[in-house]
C-alpha cells in the first residue's frame, strides 16, 4: 500500500507540473492575442478552464495523499516509497514542516531494519531531499535525517559506488548549504582516487569537482586524477556548462593560498574541445560563457581563438536575460585579456565592449549593485574604453544608492574609474555630483563603525578612497 501510495503520488504530481507549464503558456498566450475575435478565442478560454478543473481534482488527490501519509503508522514506508513522496509533494508544493518531519521520521527507523537502507537507497533520499523547498531549511537543519544517510553512505565496501551514484550524491549536499561533512567528502575523495581515470564521463567530472570547489574541499589528488580522466576523454559535444563548471572549480583550486595545484594542460584541452567542433549551448544563456571567461583569467590562461568566439556568443545574447553581474564578470575577463602583454585582439574586444555597454543602458537601475558597477567601470576604464553616456547612466545609479549599498571598497573602486574617465582628454563626464554623494555615505559608514573593524574596512580600501 505504502509504495502504491509513492507511485500515485508521483504520477499526479508529473500530471500536476505538465498542467501547471501549460495552463502559464496557454495564458501567456491569450494576454498577447489582442487581435484574436471573441468567437476565436472562446474554444482556447473552454479549453482552458478544462484544464484548470482538472488540475484542481489532481491537487486534491494529492492533498489526500498528503492527509494518508501523515496519519500512516511509523514504520510505514520504506526508502524507496519515501523517496518518492518526498520528490512528488516538493514538486506539487505541498511539502510543508508536518510532513517533512513525518517522512525524516521514517528515514530515522530505516537502519533498525537490516537491508532497508542500501548505499544507493542512501544517495536516491539525499537526491529527494535536496529538493525540499528552502523555506525548510531550518527544519532540515534541526533533523537527524542527512548525518544517518551519510553514514549509511560512507558504510558502502571500497569500489561499491559508480562515478554516477558519487556525483549524484555530491550534487544533492552541496545544495544544502547548511550541511557540512568533511567526512563524506572524505570517503568520496576515496572513492574517486579508486577508481579508473577511463570511468568517468564529462558530466560526472564536471559535477564532482564543482561539488569539491562549492564546498571548499581542496583534495588536490581528487583534481589531479580527475584532470587526468577529462584530458583523456574526446569532448566532441561539450557542452558549455559542463566546461563551466569544470574550468571554474579547477581555477578556484589553482589560485586558492597555498594551492601547488597546476593545469594549464587541462584549459588547453577544454578550449580546443570548444573551438574545434563548434560550441554547443543548449538553451544557451550568459552564464557559462561569464564563468569560462572568469575561469581563464583567473588562472591567467589566455586563449585568442577560445575569447573570439565567446566574445561573438556574447554579443548575440538576448539583453534582457542577461544579468548584471555576468556583464561584469564578461567584461572584466575581457579587459584582462585586453591589456595583457602580447595582446592582439583589442580591436575585436572593443565591439564586445560597446556591446555590453548597450546592454547596461538598457537595464533598469534595480538590476545593478555596487559591486557589479565597479566592476564594469572597472573593467571598461582599465581597457580605455569610455562610454560617457554609460558613465553618466551608471553615476546615476550609484547616487541612488543608501549608505547601506554602497561599501567602502566598491566606492573607491568606482571613483577610481570615473577619475580616469574623467581626466582623460576631451572628457566631458562631470564627476562633482558622484564624489560628493560617496563622500556623504562613505562618511555615514564609517560613523557607523567608528573603530574602523578590520572586516569592513580595508587600510587599502581606504588608502584608495
Amino acid at each position: 500500500a505504502a509504495r502504491a501510495l509513492a507511485s500515485l503520488a508521483n504520477v499526479l504530481a508529473n500530471e500536476v507540473a505538465q498542467l501547471r507549464k501549460w495552463d502559464a503558456e496557454e495564458e501567456m498566450q491569450m494576454s498577447g492575442s489582442l487581435s484574436l475575435s471573441s468567437l476565436s478565442r472562446a474554444p482556447r478560454v473552454d479549453a482552458l478552464g478544462s484544464e484548470r478543473l482538472v488540475l484542481r481534482k489532481m491537487l486534491s488527490a494529492l492533498s489526500l495523499v498528503r492527509a494518508h501519509t501523515l496519519s500512516a503508522p511509523a514504520g510505514t514506508f520504506d526508502a524507496s516509497s519515501t523517496s518518492r513522496l518526498l520528490r512528488a509533494l516538493s514538486a506539487a508544493h505541498l511539502l510543508g514542516t508536518p510532513l517533512l518531519q513525518r517522512l525524516s521520521t521514517e528515514v530515522g527507523l530505516l537502519p533498525a531494519v537490516p537491508g532497508a537502507l542500501s548505499p544507493r537507497r542512501a544517495i536516491d533520499l539525499f537526491a529527494a531531499l535536496a529538493r525540499v523547498p528552502n523555506k525548510l531549511d531550518r527544519v532540515m537543519a534541526k533533523g537527524q535525517a542527512l548525518p544517518l544517510l551519510s553514514r549509511s553512505v560512507r558504510a558502502s565496501p571500497p569500489g561499491h559506488l559508480r562515478p554516477r551514484d558519487l556525483a549524484r550524491l555530491l550534487g544533492a549536499v552541496t545544495r544544502r548549504r547548511y550541511f557540512s561533512d568533511g567526512a563524506l567528502f572524505r570517503f568520496v575523495s576515496g572513492e574517486v582516487t579508486r577508481l579508473p581515470v577511463s570511468a568517468f564521463s564529462v558530466r560526472e567530472i564536471a559535477v564532482i569537482v564543482d561539488s569539491f570547489a562549492k564546498a571548499g574541499v581542496w583534495d588536490e589528488k581528487v583534481f589531479r586524477h580527475l584532470s587526468v580522466s577529462a584530458r583523456q576523454l574526446r569532448w566532441e559535444n561539450l557542452e558549455l556548462r559542463d566546461a563551466a563548471q569544470i574550468c571554474g572549480a579547477f581555477s578556484c583550486a589553482e589560485t586558492r593560498k597555498g594551492s601547488n595545484l597546476r593545469d594549464g594542460a587541462l584549459f588547453r584541452h577544454v578550449s580546443v574541445s570548444l573551438t574545434s567542433k563548434g560550441l554547443h549551448c543548449t538553451g544557451c544563456c550568459s552564464r557559462p560563457i561569464a564563468e569560462i571567461l572568469n575561469a581563464f583569467a583567473r588562472s591567467s590562461v589566455w586563449d585568442d581563438r577560445l575569447f573570439s568566439r565567446l566574445s561573438q556568443m556574447a554579443e548575440e545574447l538576448d539583453p534582457s536575460e542577461v544579468p548584471a553581474t555576468d556583464i561584469a564578470a564578461i567584461v572584466n575577463a575581457f579587459s584582462q585579456a585586453t591589456t595583457r602583454e602580447g595582446s592582439q585582439e583589442g580591436s575585436h574586444n572593443e565591439a564586445l565592449f560597446l556591446a555590453m555597454s548597450r546592454m547596461v543602458k538598457q537595464k533598469p537601475r534595480e538590476a545593478f549593485d555596487a559591486r557589479s558597477i565597479a566592476a564594469i567601470v572597472n573593467a571598461l576604464a582599465r581597457a580605455g574604453v569610455f562610454d560617457e553616456e554609460l558613465f553618466r547612466i551608471l553615476a546615476g545609479h550609484v547616487r541612488a544608492m543608501p549608505a547601506a549599498a554602497l561599501p567602502i571598497r566598491d566606492s573607491a573602486r568606482i571613483l577610481c574609474a570615473f577619475s580616469l574617465a574623467r581626466n582623460r582628454a576631451g572628457s566631458r563626464i562631470t564627476i562633482g555630483p558622484l564624489f560628493r554623494h560617496v563622500s556623504i555615505v562613505s562618511i555615514l559608514a564609517m560613523e557607523a563603525l567608528p573603530t574602523l573593524d578590520s572586516s569592513q574596512h580595508r587600510a587599502s580600501d581606504l588608502s584608495a578612497l
